[in-house]
């Protein structure tokens, strides 16, 4: 798939979130040109996560010139290996085919979960479609979360923030991203 395919429908058919740097971005899931199926891929602009990393590059590079004793060892290869050696992606041109994700909580129930719980914790229960609730919890991402058997993210109808009595509690799923370049999806 191009990336005007993709930009297209994840406009029309993704689940939006805001990412990183408070810009629109969708998620769904993917099937790659080798049938590998992704459950949970979220699909970003290119322009900000690559200016954020030259930013990045050079503050780091340049820290601590004035003072060398600030400058801590091995702190610019860190910088560059969290930007180039780390986290999941996918390119645009490896996608066959685009559909929904059962995992990516709509918007409007993301917006209701309002936060950590407790330190590096958010704990959050969720009501089902058929009045139900089950427990869910997260360290940091809200992209995707598991889900109780026979239900889909987009059966949730409310979230109680701060609630997580029950067991078992359902994480965040691990995800992939992919850049798309010359997209702009603007700010969310």
């Amino acid at each position: 798939m191009d990336v005007s395919d993709i930009a297209d429908w994840a406009r029309e058919h993704g689940a939006e979130i805001p990412d990183m740097f408070s810009r629109r971005s969708f998620r769904g899931a993917a099937r790659l040109t080798d049938g590998t199926y992704l459950p949970c891929v979220q699909f970003c602009e290119a322009q900000s996560y690559i200016q954020l990393a030259l930013d990045r590059f050079e503050e780091s590079r340049t820290s601590g010139v004035t003072d060398p004793n600030n400058l801590k060892p091995g702190f610019y290869p860190s910088v560059v290996r969290s930007f180039v050696a780390s986290g999941n992606r996918i390119n645009h041109y490896d996608i066959a085919e685009l559909e929904a994700s059962p995992f990516a909580i709509p918007l409007e129930r993301v917006r209701e979960i309002e936060g950590e719980t407790s330190m590096s914790w958010t704990a959050f229960a969720a009501i089902m479609d058929d009045a139900r609730e089950f427990s869910f919890g997260t360290t940091w991402n809200v992209e995707f979360f598991n889900m109780p058997p026979g239900y889909t993210a987009s059966q949730i109808r409310k979230i109680l923030p701060h609630k997580n009595e029950a067991k078992p509690v359902y994480r965040e799923r691990p995800h992939f991203i992919c850049y798309l370049e010359d997209v702009e999806f603007g700010a969310a």
